[in-house]
Parts: C-alpha cells; sequence; structure tokens
C-alpha cells in the first residue's frame, strides 16, 4: 500500500510545444507519483503519454520539441532533485539506478545479435559490479523472479527465437537488473494476446509487491488499467482531464472524455450494426440507452443475412491443411516443428470469419498459406475463381511499417492504379483516387503527406484505400487492429462495414481482442498450438463471457 506523504516523483506544470509545427503538445501536465504506488496513465494515441515518459527521463532527442515551463522533482532522502536540470553525467546515474522505463516494442530495445540472457547479464555487471560468475548467478535469479522455469533455454535464446511475451519479460528483467525505485512502462501490453496481456499483469502486480516498486503503467487500454491500478490519469490533447482512484473512476467519472471512454467499452457487449464512437458521446444531449436501441442488430435480419451468405459454395476452403517446418541444428539433430495439424476451414462470400488463438498458436501461418506465401507440406486449399495476387488483399499488423516511408501518399496509391490498369488515362486515374479517399474518409490534403506526417487512424485508412484500390473479393486483417485506441477502434470498424456492403467483401479477421471479434465477425475458429479447436458463430463460441474462450486457450494449452 502506498503512503501518500511519501512523493517520490512530481510532474510540475509541465509544458512542451513543437517549434516547427508551432503547437502545443503538453499543456500545464502536474500529478504526483507516490512511494510503493502503482499509478496508470490512460489517453489515446497522440495524448502526451509518451512525451511525459521521455522526459522524465530526459530521453525526448527531437530538436524541434520545446519544453517552455515546469520541472520534474524526483524525491530521494529527503533531496529534491530538479529532473530537468541535470546535466547527461548526472541524469544518466539516475536512468542506470533510479528510474527504469520499459517501452512498447521489446523486439526493438533487444540487440538482435546478443543471447537474451547476455543483455541482462551486461545490465547486471555494469550496475551491481558483480563478477562474472555472480553475475550469471543474478541474472538466472531475474529470469525466475519474471515466471521463466527453463532459465538456461532463455538465457542461451537471441530474440528472434521468443515469443512477444517472452520478449516482454526479458525486457522486464533488464529493467530489474539496476534494482530501480520508479519503474515506466510504455504500452507494454498492446500487441500481446488476452491471454499473455493477463500472465504480464499478474507479473507486474507480483514484482511490484516484491521489490516494492513504484509504477508508473500507461495503456489506451482500460480493461488492462482497472484491474491493476490504485489510481488513474487521464490524458487528452495534452491536457490532464482527469485523476482519480480506479473504483470511482469506473463508477463516477468526472470528465465527459473519460465518460466517452467507458461507454466506448461497455458497447462491445452489445450486438450494433453501428459501433460507438468518441464523436458521438461527445454529441449534444447524447443518451446512450437510445443509441443502442437506434442501432441494435434485429435477430430476424441477421438470420435473413446469415441464410444468404451460407447457402452458396465456400469462396476459400482448407481441407486437412498441415504445415511443418524443418528446423535445421548444428552438431545435433534436426528437428520438425508442426504449425498446422489437419486444418479444416470453409470462408463464404460476404462473410467476416474470425481467426482468434494465442501468440504463436498458428494463426498468420493459415494466413500466409491462403496466400501462397508458404506451401502447405499436406491437404489442399480451394479458392473458388480467386487470384492470391489481386483479389485477396491483406492489411499487416504493423500498419505503418508497409507503407514506404520516403514515398508520398498520392504516388503510393497512384502506383497500384498504374499497375494494375484500373483506369485508362490521367484524369480518370486521379478521379479514381478521389473517389477511394472519399471512401476511407480521407481528405485530399492527406495526398501531399508522407506516413510519418499521419496519424494511426489516417494510417489505418490509407492503408485500406490501398487495399480495395484494386477491387479485390476478400481483405485479410491480420492483427491490424489491435494496437489503435478504444475511440480510433470504432472508427476503423464503422469504415470497414461500410465498405464491406458497399463493395460485397469478404473479411479474413485474424485478432486477439475477443471483444472485438465477438461483436464484428459472422463466425470464428479457435486455433491452439496448430490445431483447430472450436469453429462456430461469434455469439454460441463467446456467448455472454470472454472468460470461456480464454479457459478454452488454457485448457487447450496445458493438455
Amino acid at each position: 500500500m502506498f503512503n501518500k506523504s511519501n512523493i517520490i516523483l512530481h510532474i510540475d506544470n509541465l509544458t512542451i510545444s513543437n517549434i516547427e509545427k508551432k503547437n502545443t503538445l503538453l499543456h500545464s501536465v502536474s500529478f504526483k507519483i507516490y512511494e510503493s504506488e502503482f499509478i496508470s496513465m490512460v489517453g489515446e494515441s497522440g495524448s502526451g503519454k509518451s512525451i511525459i515518459c521521455l522526459t522524465i527521463l530526459s530521453l525526448l532527442r527531437s530538436s524541434n520539441l520545446k519544453i517552455d515551463s515546469g520541472q520534474i522533482w524526483y524525491y530521494k532522502n529527503n533531496e529534491k532533485i530538479p529532473l530537468l536540470n541535470l546535466n547527461e553525467k548526472e541524469i544518466r546515474k539516475i536512468r542506470l539506478n533510479e528510474i527504469s522505463i520499459i517501452f512498447q516494442s521489446p523486439l526493438n530495445s533487444l540487440n538482435p545479435k546478443i543471447k537474451c540472457g547476455e543483455q541482462i547479464l551486461e545490465g547486471v555487471k555494469y550496475n551491481l559490479g558483480l563478477n562474472n560468475k555472480f553475475s550469471k548467478i543474478k541474472t538466472h535469479s531475474l529470469l525466475k523472479s519474471v515466471d521463466f522455469s527453463d532459465t538456461e533455454r532463455i538465457y542461451n535464446s537471441y530474440p528472434h527465437q521468443l515469443s512477444g511475451g517472452q520478449l516482454q519479460r526479458i525486457i522486464i528483467a533488464i529493467a530489474l537488473s539496476c534494482n530501480p525505485r520508479i519503474l515506466i512502462a510504455d504500452e507494454p501490453t498492446t500487441s500481446l494476446d488476452n491471454i499473455t496481456q493477463s500472465e504480464i499483469i499478474c507479473l507486474f502486480k507480483k514484482i511490484q509487491k516484491k521489490y516494492k516498486l513504484t509504477c508508473l503503467f500507461v495503456s489506451h487500454d482500460l480493461s488492462i488499467v482497472e484491474k491493476i491500478s490504485k489510481r488513474i490519469i487521464v490524458i487528452f490533447k495534452g491536457k490532464i482531464l482527469e485523476k482519480n482512484t480506479t473504483k470511482n473512476l469506473f463508477q463516477n467519472p468526472l470528465n465527459i472524455y473519460t465518460k466517452a471512454l467507458l461507454l466506448i467499452k461497455e458497447s462491445y457487449k452489445f450486438n450494433l450494426i453501428k459501433y460507438l464512437t468518441k464523436e458521438n458521446v461527445l454529441e449534444k444531449n447524447f443518451n446512450f440507452s437510445l443509441f443502442r436501441k437506434e442501432n441494435v442488430l434485429e435477430k430476424t435480419i441477421l438470420i435473413k443475412n446469415r441464410n444468404r451468405i451460407y447457402e452458396n459454395k465456400p469462396i476459400i476452403k482448407l481441407t486437412n491443411v498441415s504445415k511443418k517446418y524443418l528446423i535445421k541444428r548444428f552438431f545435433r539433430s534436426d528437428i520438425v516443428h508442426t504449425a498446422l495439424l489437419n486444418i479444416n476451414l470453409k470462408i463464404f462470400k460476404g462473410e467476416c470469419f474470425g481467426i482468434i488463438g494465442k501468440s504463436g498458436s498458428g494463426k498468420s501461418t493459415i494466413v500466409k498459406c491462403i496466400l501462397n506465401l508458404e506451401k502447405i507440406t499436406s491437404g489442399k486449399i480451394t479458392k473458388s475463381k480467386l487470384n492470391s495476387r489481386r483479389d485477396i488483399q491483406i492489411i499487416f499488423q504493423n500498419t505503418k511499417s508497409s507503407l514506404n516511408p520516403s514515398q508520398r501518399i498520392d504516388i503510393m496509391i497512384m502506383e497500384i492504379i498504374k499497375y494494375y490498369k484500373l483506369e485508362s488515362n490521367n484524369i480518370k486515374m486521379k478521379k479514381y483516387l478521389n473517389n477511394l479517399l472519399s471512401d476511407v474518409g480521407l481528405e485530399k490534403e492527406i495526398l501531399e503527406r508522407y506516413p510519418h506526417q499521419l496519424s494511426g487512424g489516417e494510417i489505418q485508412r490509407v492503408a485500406i484505400a490501398k487495399a480495395i484500390a484494386v477491387k479485390p473479393k476478400v481483405i485479410i486483417f491480420d492483427e491490424s487492429i489491435s494496437g489503435l485506441d478504444l475511440s480510433l477502434q470504432g472508427q476503423i470498424l464503422n469504415l470497414l462495414n461500410f465498405l464491406k456492403n458497399k463493395y460485397n467483401l469478404t473479411f479474413i479477421f485474424i485478432s486477439h481482442n475477443l471483444n472485438i471479434v465477438k461483436s464484428f465477425c459472422d463466425r470464428i475458429s479457435v486455433i491452439s498450438e496448430g490445431e483447430l479447436v472450436k469453429v462456430g458463430f461469434a455469439e454460441d463460441i463467446l456467448k455472454s463471457n470472454v472468460d470461456d474462450i480464454k479457459k478454452l486457450f488454457v485448457k487447450n494449452l496445458n493438455r
């Protein structure tokens, strides 16, 4: 339990601006963190959460960002240290011995050429001054403390050989190697599946209690911060809107923006034609009950739509599909890894077919086999009048990395139009391009920008525009919605429903977000360890409680 009389960190009236864009990113941000407290900061993408985290450790490297006013006070041994006044040598001591930070992407934080154990060992030797023997003992102890049982194997593994959840635990071990007083976690669970998220949350609780840490947990996911925090700070467009205890915030939010986030979270429990967005809630005289009543999906309409979809032959059919990889090892016998085993699936024209499963279960492998990016070991994949190159498009998880950073948006999309000869001359091509933008809800001004100049929602819409440009019959979404905050998710899902109806598209929707899959997909397949565990209508599989499917995952993982 934290003591409110013992302040450990005080962000005091912090204002930061962007010189180049001439706008303010943080507006007089102030809040206190107490010793041994677990506090969360929530807000949508671009709200200023990461800027606050980076400023605490003087990690703002952009010459365009300027601290206009304010101070960050660090309290230690009755001393009040102004972090923003420290020189590089002094702040480095704070980073090494007092405050650790965990970033969103663990793979980008690790050296791909160095074994994971050696990367933890490096921190232990440098921070604790131990010799090789005792450093290695301490490293194995740290690996055990973050719930690794086979510490020797993990120690000798390279980053690419471990799953997302395992990598996140390696990063936590590195952060703990300096025995910090404060641990900052910047979106550490964003790209993880529900089961792994739960494991990481439990781990954070455990290490916070064991090491008596003060934790600042940054997220856009209200479901996660509700489970882990005693207090929550809500930030929007660089302004603190609300500071409250977790219980009070969820029961009686003080700010309309907080109410909007909670209502959006609540809306996923219902089968609605239209997804609730932040803009809906902020409208004058908004009534959630009325919104639900107006947008409820009638059962008779649902049955009628399904009868129309499933009376035809499947557009894609997988029959006893297996995929095995041969893993070659030096001086040891080779290993055969079974990624998929006897998968039988039917996907029908016009449906949204969900594929859910834990990280590494084989979801993406199914997609690669459908796209002919991987050759199946046995079985058969039948595609009814589909040309994989054009008729089946895919939008990847990290959408931004799939866009050319040195290419303007107009050139990027125009390239596709020209390659597939979708229009005969430049005038018609520009008109086609403008119609695409209109369909995905983008303004014409976006065409002259580069990917780094776009927001998360704009990047998603550009990726969707690229996919529908070739007039496909099937679009695959490989975890492409999972990294978006609540308010953006609703906007993008509404857009996808509109495009699906307009172009009579078939969606294959891969996700680990059970709430989205439950409300968005017609049918769902559950994959565990490369095997098809269950397939059926969304409401039949997930029922009213997503915990049922979590138990199903755990059951199959432990068999």
